[in-house]
């Protein structure tokens, strides 16, 4: 438990850390969420080689240096979401062609073949690993490339809603959740139902909590208090919320099953008591996708 905590600190202060640096330039966070992604790549690359399933292990990997270039280069949005579209579609021909010609010189050679439904396996395989857990982290650049100060909106409410909703959902279900009905026992059998629901209003509280915090007291304003009035601002916090804490819950159950399926405790032990990085932002990820989301939704970036 000490390893756990002392680790938790030590995460907490590095993502504030990187957020604080953007202060003096948006490409150390962007650096940060690079350094995640890399690192994650590996971490599913090792649980599809776990299950001994075939899987383009570079094309995963290189993925997020095109991804990341296109945000940190390029000041516009929509063209940087553009070069990551472009991006997927670009290992996905990759990865078509490489197993079509191994496919084909094999045949020539007398090799035995794969049957044809496992034609393109590879490909599957590794286009399921550029959208999870890649695709979903790069929201985090998107986040960071809201603006200067709706930057730190964004990605303060995405930290502070997976966690909030992590610490209730533990507290809570830890308290009143033992022997109650499992919310996914086959997955995860140790969270329960009275513990996902009050991680949901941990998750309502945060967006509170935000919304009182960058809103109400308009402490660095970031033009929300110009662009919505004061129900629309609520909505959208607890809103944000409210739907954020759903997917961080989401987000734990599918890294769960991942592990699951592949026979992991933990994706890697890079990070004492936690394991490894996706073990760590598996909520925070799809939390982001959520609040990158209703930003744009509400305010039409």
């Amino acid at each position: 438990m000490l390893k756990r905590s002392l680790t938790s600190i030590f995460i907490v202060a590095v993502v504030a850390g990187f957020i604080a640096l953007r202060e003096v330039h948006t490409a150390f966070f962007d650096a940060f969420v690079l350094l995640l992604m890399i690192i994650s790549s590996f971490e599913i690359i090792r649980a599809y080689k776990r299950q001994g399933k075939p899987i383009f292990e570079r094309l995963v990997v290189f993925y997020s240096i095109p991804v990341a270039a296109g945000f940190i280069f390029i000041d516009n949005l929509l063209i940087s979401l553009i070069i990551q579209i472009l991006s997927v579609i670009v290992i996905f021909l990759a990865a078509v062609s490489i197993e079509l010609i191994v496919y084909a010189v094999k045949r020539k050679a007398g090799i035995p073949q794969p049957q044809s439904q496992e034609l393109l396996i590879t490909t599957k395989n590794t286009m399921w690993a550029v959208i999870y857990p890649l695709s979903v982290i790069s929201f985090m650049f998107m986040l960071n490339h809201f603006g200067h100060n709706l930057g730190y909106v964004a990605l303060v409410m995405m930290f502070a809603v997976s966690m909030l909703t992590d610490t209730f959902a533990y507290a809570f279900g830890m308290m009143f959740g033992k022997n109650k009905a499992k919310l996914a026992p086959e997955i995860s059998p140790n969270k329960s139902v009275i513990g996902a629901i009050f991680g949901v209003v941990g998750g309502f509280a945060a967006g509170i909590v935000c919304w009182v915090l960058f809103y109400h007291l308009n402490y660095l304003p970031c033009g929300l208090t110009s662009t919505l009035t004061t129900a629309t601002s609520l909505t959208l916090f607890t809103l944000s919320g409210l739907v954020g804490s759903i997917a961080t819950q989401i987000g734990d159950l599918v890294a769960s099953t991942v592990k699951r399926k592949a026979g992991l405790k933990d994706f890697s032990n890079i990070l004492p008591g936690h394991g490894g990085i996706l073990d760590r932002i598996d909520g925070e990820i799809f939390c982001g996708v959520i609040v990158a989301c209703m930003f744009l939704l509400f305010l039409a970036l």
